[in-house]
């Protein structure tokens, strides 16, 4: 183990470095973390899994169950999947963490959660959305959206 740790002192510095610089801009620019708190807040794993939720009712009110157990497997049980990673891996938040959050730093659940629930979402509902007319670049709009591409 310790030759791992040799081997990413590197990139350690790299990272400490950046933290510092964003530290410091976000103490001097206490509005900045306020909003980036609020977006993450709103737009975070909890909006997507509402979202989730209603797709979710809906694909079992038309009798879609491929689609209903698809999204309860990857975005519903993506944050007990998460929760565990982060008690595995049981990284605490760095000293200098502007906003104060009651679990471990890594992973990271907003970045696992969010990804899982747009690539999820965009896989149940792209080849719904039928392409729009009049874009330059309709053809590969259509190609990317129509049913037998998928």
């Amino acid at each position: 183990m310790d030759r791992l740790r040799v081997k990413l002192d590197w990139l350690t510095a790299i990272d400490l470095s950046w933290l510092d610089v964003g530290h410091r801009y976000s103490v001097a620019h206490p509005g900045r973390v306020t909003a980036w708190n609020v977006f993450c807040t709103v737009l975070g794993p909890t909006a997507f899994r509402l979202v989730a939720l209603i797709v979710i009712i809906f694909a079992l009110v038309r009798r879609n169950l491929r689609v209903a157990f698809f999204l309860v497997i990857s975005i519903e049980l993506s944050g007990i999947i998460t929760e565990i990673a982060k008690y595995a891996a049981n990284r605490p938040r760095p000293a200098t963490a502007l906003v104060s959050a009651p679990s471990t730093s890594f992973p990271s659940g907003h970045a696992l959660c969010v990804m899982v629930g747009v690539l999820a979402l965009l896989t149940v509902v792209l080849p719904v959305v039928r392409a729009p007319r009049g874009l330059g670049s309709s053809r590969s709009v259509r190609y990317l959206t129509r049913p037998s591409h998928w």
